[in-house]
């Protein structure tokens, strides 16, 4: 959502300037939804083009669609995946590039379906109850680590969840009853659903899912804006995610670090490893670097305090240490990637109303801006030479 508002902000700025120039007027509601919000872009393996969501909105019709497209690296060959009257989106490459992955309510509840890079249709992939918010390829590009809405009791059980819902659904009380917080996130009601990750095995479709983060949480935990608080280790073997387990929730913003053996039994699944036990306040966004040996996060440093500022931080998998990389930046720090060979860490800032694009190098500490763009998004890196 933050990319696609940036990418209309842009365009809206641009085409105001242009219209300004010729008809000397000020731009109207009409002039913004008619540009177009290009966003979620993603790298092919191989470097040679970008997949991405592209969404247009018909005023008159009240109605708003989101379809993939695909152009070369070099800004050509623009082109149409997918024209589906609902939203595709969330594009990702497998690791082999042969599969371009999506989200789309074409058929109701958001799923992941599966679309041939060499050509053919779309297939669904995921039909999990409640649908699909977020996904991940392990590294091996076998399975699917994914984020759904599940009741504790029922975890990974798709019948129980189905039945659960279907109970809600036909129950005769409708109101809603509330006996502590959080009971609302900003425009949906908290119904004792809790956000889970799940594992889909891709070579057999009858395989249950696995719940991954069992438990009366929200594993990975809530994210103003949504988002994917969780990743995968190079070697596919862990999985690191956000949640917050502290007694009041509500008064808390102790979002912590945990890891889990994706392969690991259920009580090894039901006993995660904290990560980040000695920060009192918010910790999020973990990425692994390429070579697995640390975890670069984000987070702040006064608890309860929501406004506080954003850095970015570096874990130590063997030591069980952390340290800030950028203390000395009097700025928020908001969406980052690792340089593929590990040495520099990508990442945009909060600056005098720009977020501009920054380089550190972990080496020496040292941070630069190499790129003078107003608004960018570390959203990919490629590969060296590609």
């Amino acid at each position: 959502m933050k990319r696609t508002l940036a990418a209309v902000s842009l365009a809206l700025v641009a085409c105001a300037a242009v219209a300004g120039a010729a008809e000397r007027r000020a731009a109207t509601i009409a002039d913004l939804y008619r540009v177009k919000g290009v966003a979620e872009p993603a790298i092919a393996p191989d470097g040679r083009s970008v997949a991405f969501s592209l969404t247009t909105t018909d005023l008159p019709a009240v109605k708003r669609q989101t379809n993939l497209w695909r152009v070369g690296a070099d800004g050509k060959d623009a082109r149409a995946l997918t024209a589906s009257d609902k939203r595709d989106a969330s594009p990702a490459f497998s690791p082999d590039g042969t599969v371009l992955a999506f989200l789309s309510t074409r058929g109701g509840e958001p799923q992941v379906y599966f679309l041939p890079v060499a050509g053919g249709e779309a297939e669904k992939k995921t039909d999990v109850p409640g649908g699909v918010g977020a996904f991940l390829f392990t590294p091996d590009g076998k399975r699917l680590v994914l984020t759904a809405e599940v009741w504790p009791e029922c975890g990974a059980d798709a019948a129980c969840n189905r039945k659960r819902d279907e109970a809600m659904e036909k129950g005769k009380m409708k109101a809603a009853v509330a006996d502590g917080l959080l009971f609302r996130h900003w425009d949906a009601w908290e119904d004792g659903k809790r956000t889970h990750l799940l594992l889909q095995d891709l070579a057999d479709a009858k395989a249950p899912l696995r719940d991954l983060t069992p438990g009366d949480f929200d594993s990975p935990a809530f994210v103003v804006g949504g988002g994917a608080d969780f990743d995968v280790s190079p070697d596919g073997r862990e999985l690191v995610f956000t949640s917050n387990r502290d007694p009041q929730p509500a008064t808390s913003t102790n979002s912590d670090l945990w890891a889990v053996p994706i392969d690991g039994s259920p009580g090894a699944l039901a006993a995660p490893k904290r990560l980040t036990a000695s920060n009192r306040a918010f910790d999020g966004t973990p990425r692994y670097s390429p070579d697995g040996r640390t975890i670069a996060y984000t987070m702040q440093r006064v608890p309860g305090f929501e406004s506080d500022r954003i850095v970015l931080a570096l874990l130590d998998r063997a030591a069980g240490t952390s340290r800030v990389l950028t203390e000395s930046l009097d700025a928020w720090v908001r969406s980052f990637r690792f340089a593929p060979d590990g040495k520099r860490v990508f990442f945009t800032a909060d600056v005098k109303g720009r977020t501009p694009l920054h380089a550190l190098d972990l080496a020496s500490g040292k941070v630069s801006v190499p790129s003078t763009v107003a608004h960018a998004n570390p959203s990919e890196v490629s590969r060296p030479g590609r």
